[in-house]
């Protein structure tokens, strides 16, 4: 038999990590003699009221026989109720809420991964209820972790996936700095070029280790497993100033842009209003009527050219709806640009045309040629997608160089 198994929202500010509780739990099952198939690590709705951190879900795929079954399931149980007593005890903000839920993999409604990477889930009854579920675990300290484990194992990963290799350090090291080996990005550029979003170039800052004081030492992404799981192994001989506890690959939705709905054709409507704080804001007419989008200061490229736009030109908008109902541009181009400021013309010897006065004609004030009064637009040329620096795109976007 093969159990999907979903856990979610077991961390909070000043530690955890749902990655090493999922790690944890499965080195306990193997030793009971499950066999791993894979770890799967689901991104989900970006504007989810009660998020964790990274807004990640984890899903073990193991294939228990019949021999060990109860076993297993005891063995999980007590695991479960050992969490949320430790979580009890150190969460003084009682911000974790875990959930778990065993499923035949495969069977659980795959609706419902696509309506918690989409919207705000709240039907746990439908969860709860559904014929693929084995065994369903939460707490006193709340429900919240039941959706993101529902979404983990309900999703149905296919040829586009891509992967993330975890490494996890060892207890002592936990809310200490991280040091990551001198070169290691231009290494990872240069011997493992299916990695990506390992630095952004334009603050000249590692992405790789984050900066809570979690279990995890580093996470390098990658495009296929097995270039990934070669980064991975390579950047754990390097020397971290500590040792690495454990290590595993996880096959991931990032980069699939599974939270949007399609691109979004529009008309720029008004001039962009640059708000306090460096958002800009317009709005556009679309097929469905007046859209208000917003662009943050984070943005870069994306918040500098969207506040470039002026009335009449025409764009092509990839991002998310708040539940305000505002448009959160993630990437977008510019397909038709509508002409620019006016100028006066130059004349042909190279001179420059002035008026001679109201109602009158032009004339040059180089070679004195006369010309009928008028302006010209300063042409303005279309424009490419653009996206956010590296470190300010959501882990579910998928970088301008992968879109078809």
């Amino acid at each position: 038999m093969i159990w999907a198994i979903g856990i979610d929202d077991t961390d909070y500010p000043d530690g955890g990590c749902t990655t090493w509780h999922a790690n944890d739990l499965e080195e306990l099952l193997v030793s009971l003699g499950a066999k791993p198939i894979e770890r799967r690590l689901v991104r989900l709705w970006p504007f989810a009221v009660r998020r964790t951190r990274g807004n990640a879900a984890l899903a073990l795929i193991v294939e228990v026989d019949d021999r060990i079954k109860n076993d297993c399931l005891n063995l999980i149980r007590q695991w479960y109720d050992d969490l949320v007593e430790h979580i009890k005890q150190v969460d003084t903000n009682q911000h974790a809420r875990p959930g778990l839920i065993i499923a035949i993999d495969g069977e659980m409604d795959s609706n419902i991964y696509w309506e918690c990477v989409k919207n705000e889930y709240t039907d746990i009854e439908r969860i709860r209820n559904h014929d693929s579920v084995v065994l369903i675990l939460e707490s006193d300290l709340g429900r919240d972790g039941l959706i993101g484990a529902a979404a983990a194992i309900s999703w149905i990963p296919d040829s586009t996936s891509t992967f993330e290799g975890i490494a996890w350090r060892n207890e002592s090291m936990y809310g200490t700095q991280r040091t990551a080996p001198n070169g290691v990005f231009k290494r990872l550029e240069s011997k493992h070029p299916n990695t990506f979003m390992n630095r952004d170039p334009t603050k000249n800052r590692g992405l790789i280790s984050p900066r809570t004081p979690c279990p995890v030492l580093f996470g390098v992404r990658g495009w296929n497993h097995d270039d990934t799981l070669e980064a991975m192994n390579d950047l754990s001989s390097l020397d971290w100033n500590e040792q690495i506890y454990a290590t595993a690959i996880h096959r991931t939705n990032q980069c699939s842009d599974d939270h949007l709905e399609g691109i979004i054709d529009g008309t720029v409507m008004n001039i962009p209003i640059r708000n306090r704080g460096g958002h800009v804001t317009l709005d556009i007419l679309t097929s469905s009527g007046v859209v208000h989008v917003v662009s943050f200061k984070e943005g870069g490229d994306v918040n500098r050219e969207i506040g470039n736009s002026i009335p009449g030109d025409r764009i092509h908008v990839l991002g998310i709806f708040s539940p305000e109902g505002d448009l959160h541009i993630e990437r977008f181009m510019r397909s038709y640009s509508s002409p620019g400021f006016l100028k006066r013309p130059d004349c042909e010897c190279g001179g420059h045309l002035r008026t001679m006065g109201s109602k009158s004609d032009l004339r040059c004030k180089s070679c004195r040629k006369r010309m009928t009064s008028h302006w010209i637009a300063i042409n303005r040329s279309n424009m490419g997608w653009v996206e956010p620096p590296v470190s300010s795109r959501r882990h579910l976007s998928m970088p301008i160089s992968m879109m078809k």
